[in-house]
């Protein structure tokens, strides 16, 4: 509807307009083009909440325009009412202005106003109703409707309803539909359509599930084994997809299991997640889609475990018999129920707490004062708060009670026998007494057997004895053989035939029989050994016994080792051969009983040691010396080095040592001592009075009171080397009362030829004249070469010359042995050669000095001290004396 406003002042102010613009152009439109200019529509998209104005794009009288909007919906609060609001155009859409935010249902007047130069004018105003809103049923916030239509079906099975239509009711704030007549667990297709002043709103689709009826009972089962079995019951058509199973501990709801079970299933079976002896409580519920039944609470408690095992005891420390029962330990159990009836007894129910041991396990226990020998039926259970197992029953004829610690006894070998002893102390007892009253029968007594092992001989029976602490006397098993191994069995015996579950079972191995061994003989190589035995009872009882006899030496190197069968027939003598000389030997001797087959698992041999012999064999002649050695150390003395023999067989008391000359058959023997200062023990000795230019052999042996020892490997034999002799001590002497006027006589001892530096084979004099200051004329004297008489004749005094020249013979080398030498009493050495030595003539009135040079060889050869200083006398003295 368009109303138009101030009446005649508008038709005047339009006709003005139209004039005007005849005027200005023939362009101008006329007011239907300038309506559609200015056109007014509801928005495609959003009709419910949007208006679209177009404008020209461009307008001769305007310049831009706005558009003002009102709210004149009827009948509604101002609460619910729309403000005014005025929109223009933007610069991202300059040819229409959108109108936005509107409200759905409500009925709006749009001015539309434009403006130029700072006057505005109305161009066109119109009023337009929103298009209704589908419904949001999420929203708060009311729309202005009419009414509502709802159309509604069932899927599957496919069932439709009549269309329901609703009027709008101002006051309800929200938007609420009541559908009824559904069945449960159902989906519903929903289309909900506003009107509003013959205008409907696009619908609103929904698929709708209605709530699943809940499970109505559920029955859980407990099975023998860990497993629980849930049943469940529903309603035929309840509408399930599928059920939702949540299980926790009743003592702790949060921690929960949950689980999915299909629609087509009624029951689920838990197994090794639930704890048996727990309470537990189930919530079941159905769902639909996103919808869930009613939860139904369950609340049960699961049976514990039934005990492993028991088993029932005596208990000595309290004289009673103690049932111990194994727990599970995969069950919550709070107690045990215990049930013990017999036929003198009782039916008595007891209770017993839980205990944990040390290594883990869960026990319970019990103590009843019950008597040995009888039959007792005894059944427990265990318990978790009201629940109870299965019961574990057995019937158990209680047997008396044996510990052999308890008790205090001893079982030893004692006197080649097997003795058991009951304890002295009587307070220890008088305690024994009272628990063997109580559990093992006041009538019961100990038995011990003694049963041979390893020998199926049939004489050999076993033993048997009885006793008990009634009678204190021990039990003793005599002349049982040396050696043997026997099984002792201790047990306890009722009146009526019951054995103890406990026995005492041990082997014993009799002691091994003993032998004294002796020395009976020893040489250098070899010894008897005697062995007898220590007495008579043990060489005639003895049982699969060994001797074992190790030899060893000073270095521990076993020299002997054997077993022997030991048997009452068996050699007193035993040889030891091969054995070296003067070495210590210890003898190690042992008795081994046993220790062969299947008997040594159950029998442990029995080893004795006697007491070890210890014996050294005789002295032998020593091995040779070893490394030998040989250096000259001058013309007359060697080095001899040599290391002890590596098997001296002995004590050495020296060693011999022997020179031998080649060439000739002189040996010469010497004794050296054996210690040394050496750290490597090596022995050294000069030898001394060699001589020089001969060749010797040298050999060494070690001595013991046996005897010489080997010869020393042979060494090569060693030249002297030749020297020069060594310079005489004592000068020549010359004879006072010989010297005439041409001649004298000297005198030298046969001391100065030494022929340690080689053997001496000639000496010569040597005359010298002397000056009136006793020196000598040294005229081309040399060392090596002199003069003779006629080469001296020349000279005024005359130099050393000399005067013989004489091969020597073997002498004898004594101090008063001396040689006696003219010189000067050759009258014939002026006829002679000059180079030939020539005793000539002295000279009257002159001084001479004499020397003597003694000669190893022609070139080595030392010179004497010269003699004193002698003078010749004159030819007259001479004449007158005559």
């Amino acid at each position: 509807m368009i109303r138009w406003k101030n009446g005649i002042h508008s038709l005047i102010w339009l006709l003005l307009v139209l004039h005007f613009s005849t005027c200005q152009s023939d362009s101008l439109t006329t007011s239907a083009e300038q309506h559609e200019l200015f056109a007014i529509k509801k928005d495609s998209l959003s009709p419910w909440s949007q208006v679209l104005v177009s404008l020209p794009r461009r307008h001769p009288l305007y310049q831009s325009f706005a558009a003002k909007i009102q709210d004149v919906t009827e009948n509604i609060s101002d609460e619910i009412r729309d403000s005014n609001k005025t929109f223009v155009s933007s610069d991202d859409s300059p040819y229409n202005i959108r109108i936005h935010a509107l409200r759905p249902g409500h009925r709006y007047s749009i001015a539309i106003y434009g403006q130029k130069d700072g006057s505005t004018s109305l161009i066109k105003e119109e009023s337009v109703v929103m298009d209704p809103r589908a419904p949001d049923f999420r929203s708060t916030d009311s729309d202005i409707q009419d009414s509502f239509s709802i159309e509604y079906r069932q899927i599957n099975p496919d069932k439709k309803f009549p269309v329901l239509q609703i009027l709008d009711i101002p006051e309800q704030k929200n938007l609420e539909f009541y559908l009824g007549n559904l069945n449960s667990g159902f989906d519903y297709s929903v289309r909900v359509i506003s009107h509003k002043d013959g205008m409907s709103s696009r619908p609103w689709i929904s698929t709708l599930t209605t709530r699943p009826s809940p499970i109505k009972s559920i029955n859980i089962n407990q099975n023998t084994g860990s497993c629980v079995e849930v049943t469940w019951e529903t309603d035929e058509f309840s509408g399930a997809d599928f059920y939702t199973i949540q299980y926790s501990l009743q003592s702790n709801p949060s921690n929960s299991t949950n689980m999915t079970i299909p629609s087509t299933e009624t029951s689920i079976s838990i197994c090794d997640s639930m704890l048996q002896g727990e309470a537990y409580q189930i919530i079941a519920s159905v769902q639909k889609g996103g919808q869930m039944s009613e939860p139904l609470v369950t609340k049960f408690q699961l049976r514990p475990l039934p005990p492993i095992d028991f088993r029932v005891r005596a208990d000595l420390k309290r004289g009673k018999y103690k049932m111990l029962a194994e727990l599970p330990t995969s069950s919550k159990i709070d107690k045990c129920q215990i049930t013990v009836a017999g036929d003198e007894v009782e039916r008595s129910l007891n209770y017993a707490n839980i205990e944990q041991t040390k290594s883990g396990h869960r026990i319970c226990w019990f103590n009843f004062a019950l008597s040995p020998g009888e039959r007792f039926d005894f059944s427990i259970s265990s318990m978790s708060n009201d629940s109870t197992s299965q019961k574990l029953q057995k019937s158990i004829v209680l047997t008396p009670a044996f510990d052999f610690n308890a008790f205090g006894l001893t079982l030893q070998e004692s006197n080649g026998g097997i003795e058991l002893i009951w304890p002295k102390s009587e307070v220890f007892m008088s305690r024994v007494k009272d628990i063997w009253n109580k559990v093992v029968g006041s009538e019961s007594l100990l038995n011990m057997r003694i049963t041979p092992i390893g020998n199926n001989d049939e004489t050999d029976k076993t033993l048997k004895f009885e006793t008990s602490p009634k009678n204190l006397d021990p039990i003793f098993a005599k002349n049982l053989v040396k050696g043997a191994c026997y099984r002792v069995q201790l047990f306890t015996v009722t009146k009526t035939g019951i054995i103890s579950e406990t026995r005492h079972n041990e082997t014993i191995r009799m002691s091994s029989p003993a032998v004294n061994v002796s020395l009976e003989s020893v040489t250098r190589s070899s010894a008897t050994l005697r062995i007898v035995f220590a007495s008579h009872h043990d060489s005639t009882s003895i049982s699969n016994c060994q001797m074992h006899i190790v030899v060893r030496d000073m270095n521990g190197k076993s020299v002997f080792d054997k077993r022997m069968q030991l048997t009452s027939t068996f050699s007193p003598l035993l040889s030891l051969d091969g054995l070296r000389p003067f070495h210590k030997y210890t003898v190690n001797t042992q008795i081994i009983c046993g220790g062969g087959g299947s008997e040594t698992l159950q029998c442990p041999a029995a080893t004795r040691t006697m007491r070890q012999l210890s014996f050294s064999t005789r002295q032998d002649k020593p091995a040779a010396v070893q490394n030998l050695k040989v250096e000259p150390l001058n013309s007359y003395s060697v080095m001899l080095t040599w290391l002890p023999p590596a098997l001296p067989n002995g004590i050495l008391t020296h060693y011999n040592v022997n020179v031998t000359k080649m060439g000739s058959d002189e040996t010469r023997t010497l004794d050296v001592g054996v210690s040394s200062n050496r750290s490597d023990h090596t022995v050294q000795v000069v030898i001394d009075e060699l001589f020089g230019g001969h060749t010797y052999n040298f050999s060494v042996r070690a001595v013991t009171e046996a005897g010489f020892g080997e010869t020393s490997p042979a060494i090569p034999s060693v030249s002297m080397p030749l020297m020069a002799p060594p310079k005489p001590i004592s000068a020549p002497v010359i004879m006072k009362e010989s010297i005439g006027s041409h001649g004298m006589i000297i005198r030298f001892p046969t001391t100065m030829f030494d022929n340690r530096n080689g053997e001496i084979k000639q000496f010569a004099i040597i005359v010298s004249e002397t000056t009136a200051d006793e020196s000598i004329n040294r005229w081309l004297e040399t060392d090596n070469g002199t003069y003779t008489w006629q080469q001296v004749q020349r000279f005024d005094v005359w130099p050393s010359y000399v005067a013989k020249l004489q091969d020597i013979q073997k002498v004898k080398q004594d101090a008063d042995v001396s040689i006696f030498e003219e010189l000067g009493d050759d009258e014939s050495c002026r006829e002679v050669r000059a180079d030939r030595i020539c005793n000539g003539p002295l000279r009257s009135a002159s001084k001479y000095r004499v020397k003597i040079r003694l000669f190893t060889s022609p070139t080595l050869f030392t010179d004497s001290p010269p003699s004193q200083v002698m003078t010749t006398e004159t030819e007259k003295r001479r004449v007158a004396e005559k």
